[in-house]
């Protein structure tokens, strides 16, 4: 796989630009804190949505089951499950992209920072919740997003609630990753990726190179504190530097950036945004 290929791109402020790359290490942010609300809870989001074009009669017969599944009571509920912990971090593989620099980079006066996916040191698989492995390191990582329409999505679900002879505990695992690996299809154009993180928080013990314990930090507009993990990563995973279009950062102050946190200039392409957005 070409270099070009192997980039995605995490967009975010100037501020926490200069943030990452001098701590070498990004923030893994509850998935209730995400921008879009729908994708905390994309089932119930589903079920909800006035919007939605399924037959009202199918989509009710489903969400009766799922809330039938719920309200055991001798299991841990699925909703339970479905409402586990997630921590996560997001990247694009769109380099330059007016929603994200509209998004997550200030509207764009930020930078995407392009990682080459392959040195970021996490498997790309879906996270377990929670972990089989001993060691924890199934409980991390690195998932390219599904991208479904609300027919595909619904099919999805009928099939898990369906199948008699998974056990209550293994649907509920199975809706657990369907809610963070899936997003619908009009976010399409974000090619999203996701480096997942599923902790026990009952002792904070974590694994897999995570900081060993859990932090915080004030929301953004200062009326709250939000949880967070720290991820370090190796600086040599920082293959390219996006300027968004509305950034004005002369490249000479960029490189001396860099080499003031330890980077090679030489080993970092930096370009700006092509998109005339202003």
């Amino acid at each position: 796989m070409s270099l070009v290929n192997n980039l995605i791109y995490h967009y975010c402020s100037t501020e926490i630009f200069l943030k990452i790359l001098e701590k070498k290490t990004l923030h893994l942010t509850d998935r209730e804190y995400l921008n879009d609300m729908s994708e905390a809870d994309i089932i119930n989001f589903f079920f909800d949505n006035p919007n939605n074009t399924i037959n009202r009669f199918d989509l009710l017969q489903l969400k009766c089951k799922f809330q039938t599944s719920v309200n055991l009571p001798d299991v841990e509920t699925i909703y339970d499950v479905i409402k586990s912990k997630v921590y996560v971090t997001c990247f694009s593989e769109k380099a330059d992209l007016l929603s994200q620099w509209r998004g997550y980079a200030d509207d764009g006066k930020g930078i995407a920072i392009g990682f080459d996916k392959s040195e970021l040191g996490i498997q790309e698989i879906t996270p377990n919740n929670p972990p089989k492995e001993k060691d924890g390191s199934d409980s991390i990582g690195l998932i390219k997003i599904e991208y479904l329409d609300e027919y595909k999505f619904f099919n999805t679900l009928k099939k898990t609630f369906e199948d008699t002879e998974i056990s209550n505990e293994k649907r509920a695992e199975d809706l657990l990753k369907l809610s963070y690996r899936m997003k619908f299809e009009c976010f399409k154009e974000e090619d999203e990726w996701r480096i997942i993180y599923t902790p026990n928080l009952q002792d904070y013990e974590v694994q897999h190179g995570i900081n060993k314990t859990i932090e915080f930090k004030a929301g953004p507009e200062g009326d709250s504190i939000k949880p967070y993990f720290t991820y370090p990563f190796q600086k040599q995973s920082i293959k390219k530097v996006v300027l968004g279009p509305k950034n004005y950062t002369r490249q000479d102050d960029l490189k001396y950036f860099f080499r003031s946190c330890g980077l090679n200039p030489e080993e970092i392409d930096v370009e700006n945004s092509q998109i005339p957005y202003r």
